[in-house]
Order: structure tokens, then sequence, then C-alpha cells
């Protein structure tokens, strides 16, 4: 598929910027297994990429529990990872010199992730990268979660762009979904046990982990 130069850029957060999916999958083996439910961190890869929501749905459907509401439990989920991520979290390679790039060639940057506010501005100041990005936005805020558009959708209007003209980078089959159906074009970084994955086909680009030169490459801009 041939590229065109980006009005912008939105990046997801949780697996692209910070190695943050292996804290989301202790936080929720973790908290479930106090509800009663067996999980390892593999079972958590069934969901990755989704909303906290639709996260503790889908796991109370299959193995009900009682005495906690699905609300309280995903707020746990999402507390106890805001602090593994105060401790642990760390950026992935090339993430944060991929995003100053961008921001240094005046692309507009936004960031679209699953992931509650609470959690985007801890990981944004974590990574010092709040002031490369024109817009912040949770899907807690959209009707629907990952895979449906709405998150990218609303990204693209606050970053006042088509989405035809945007990029979003993604490491998630949910995400690469999302992207799509809102009309985007799309650079995969899935990690390396998800690599072979078919849904990755739908991208438009990708890549083992982000670099800026070869991203540059990859969104047809100017080297640097």
């Amino acid at each position: 598929m041939a590229a065109r130069q980006p009005a912008a850029v939105v990046f997801d957060m949780d697996g692209v910027l910070i190695d943050s999916e292996p804290l989301w999958r202790r936080a929720e083996v973790e908290i479930f297994r106090q509800l009663g439910l067996q999980l390892e961190e593999a079972d958590c890869e069934a969901t990755m990429g989704q909303r906290i929501d639709a996260v503790v749905d889908y796991w109370y459907q299959r193995q009900p529990w009682q005495g906690e509401s699905q609300k309280s439990v995903a707020r746990r989920i999402v507390e106890r990872v805001a602090r593994l991520i105060e401790a642990q979290g760390c950026a992935l390679p090339g993430a944060v010199e991929t995003v100053q790039a961008l921001h240094r060639a005046g692309v507009r940057l936004g960031l679209a992730s699953s992931s509650w506010m609470p959690l985007i501005d801890a990981v944004v100041d974590r990574l010092q990268l709040r002031a490369c990005f024109a817009v912040l936005h949770s899907a807690e805020h959209e009707a629907h979660g990952k895979p449906a558009p709405d998150v990218y959708l609303s990204a693209c209007r606050r970053l006042q762009v088509d989405p035809k003209h945007c990029w979003a980078v993604e490491d998630a089959c949910s995400g690469v979904q999302a992207a799509r159906t809102a009309g985007m074009q799309v650079l995969a970084v899935p990690a390396a046990s998800n690599r072979h994955n078919p849904c990755f086909e739908q991208a438009h680009a990708c890549l083992p982990q982000l670099h800026p030169q070869v991203v540059f490459q990859q969104l047809n801009l100017a080297p640097l």
C-alpha cells in the first residue's frame, strides 16, 4: 500500500511507548485470583489492547464472582498498574526517541489509549513526553473501546486532521482493527511473541521496534 506523508501520527500507549503489557497481566492475575479466578499471564493475552471494563466483563461472563462490582474490580486493577508503572515502568526501545524526533520535525502527535486518563498521565510524565503530544485521549470517554474506531476518530477530530491523512502506531490486533476501521494508515510494532498473528497483515507497515530513521522512512517523511 502506498504511503502518504502524514498530517498527524497517533500513538497507542501500552506496548508501544511503555513496556506495560507485562504489568497489566501481572495486575490482572493478582486481582482476579483474589476473586477466585485462577488465571495465568498467558490467559490475559485474549483481552490485550481492550479497555479495562471490557477485560473485567470478559472474565466475569466466563467465571462470575460474588461480592464486588465489576467497576470496583476495574478500578483496583488500574490502581495496581499505576503503582507498578511508577515503580518499574520503562520505555520500549526507540519509543521516546521516535516521539521526540517526530515532534521536532513538526508532525502533530496524539495519543489514543484504552487506558484510563490517570495512567496516560502517569506514563507521559514518567517518560517526559507530555510536551510532545498535542492530544491525549482515553477510550474510557468513548461509547465503545478498541477494536471499535471511536478513540481514534476522536483523537483525529481533536487534532483537526482527516483520519485518512493520519497514521496510527499500534502493537495489538484490536488497535490495528480500530485504526483501520477509522480509515487511518497503520504502523504496527507487535511484540515478538505475537508478530506472526495474521491480524498484522492489515497494517500498512510492520516493524520489530520503533526507530526514528526507520519510522520516518515508513511515514514518507524527510530523512533525519
